[in-house]
């Protein structure tokens, strides 16, 4: 059975009653693809911005002694890097299909983006995180020794506690709403096409 399905067509052979909106299924689904390129667009720039900021700015390099510094801001940009390099193939598919123009397409298209963006939550989040943590213990080093043990304390306290928070609590919200969101886009498409499907089987 071909996948090209002439849906506008097979569509105008409903029944009124039975009848989804599809327009604006789309229509949310489309906003959905959206929202989410635009917060990976502002993510990457933030975090190309912090690696130029390491790279360019006096004070963050040049004036370190200490070969731990180095090695940490080192493992800081791999982890950016690794993670910029995984969200900029999801940004290719964001950044396509055309909904009004083959919905079954646009449909495969966003299986690929959940498959793609569950990809990045898990394994390269947990890879990110590893390298962040081990790469901030390492830089710190040298500004923590020229502290007392009390601030030194409370500065590693603070660091390492506020990426817990991100790790524990924030992630794992923010990547339930995400995948709420779009497999809920994904079951209603998936609905619509198997309708679609039956109504040209019983032709």
């Amino acid at each position: 059975m071909s996948s090209n399905i002439d849906f506008k067509a097979l569509w105008q052979q409903q029944e009124a009653m039975a009848k989804p909106d599809i327009t604006e299924v789309i229509k949310k689904a489309k906003n959905l693809k959206h929202k989410t390129r635009n917060k990976l667009i502002l993510l990457n720039i933030v975090l190309i911005a912090t690696v130029l900021l390491y790279v360019f700015v006096p004070g963050f390099t040049s004036h370190t002694s200490l070969i731990t510094t180095k090695a940490g801001g080192v493992l800081v940009i791999f982890a950016i890097v690794l993670f910029l390099a995984a969200s900029n193939r999801l940004l290719v598919d964001l950044f396509s299909g055309k909904p009004e123009a083959d919905t079954f397409a646009y449909l495969t298209a966003l299986l690929s983006i959940r498959k793609k963006q569950e990809f990045i939550q898990t394994r390269i989040m947990n890879l990110y995180f590893l390298f962040l943590s081990a790469g901030m213990l390492l830089y710190m080093i040298e500004f923590v020794r020229k502290m007392n043990s009390v601030w030194g304390s409370v500065t590693y306290i603070s660091l390492f506690g506020w990426m817990a928070i991100v790790y524990f609590y924030i992630k794992p919200r923010t990547i339930k709403k995400q995948r709420s969101e779009l497999n809920a886009a994904i079951e209603k498409l998936e609905a619509i096409n198997n309708q679609l499907i039956q109504t040209k089987d019983a032709e």
